[in-house]
């Protein structure tokens, strides 16, 4: 589940907070647009990106998905392929 920008935070929270009252046969992976700690019992939080440099202004670095607990991240999104110029090469071998 990708929220993009589609909900504004306070939706995607009261969402989050409603999806955690339902257990889950399968495994349930959210991704919101503000990240907060992985702390969650039945979903764990992803992210929809990562800073695949040191230092990149506005993007969130490995260490700082680690620090939340954050194992997973969405990569190779069409959007930012068009805008940024990122590369299937780039995707694979960073």
């Amino acid at each position: 589940m990708n929220f993009k920008s589609k909900m504004d935070v306070t939706e995607q929270k009261n969402m989050m907070d409603d999806i955690e009252k339902y257990d889950f046969q399968h495994r349930l992976l959210v991704a919101p647009s503000l990240l907060e700690k992985n702390d969650r019992k039945n979903f764990e939080i992803i992210s929809q990106n990562l800073s695949i440099k040191d230092r990149t202004v506005g993007e969130i670095s490995p260490n700082a998905l680690k620090y939340l607990g954050i194992k997973y991240s969405i990569i190779g999104h069409l959007e930012r392929r068009i805008s940024l110029n990122e590369s299937y090469y780039l995707i694979q071998y960073c």
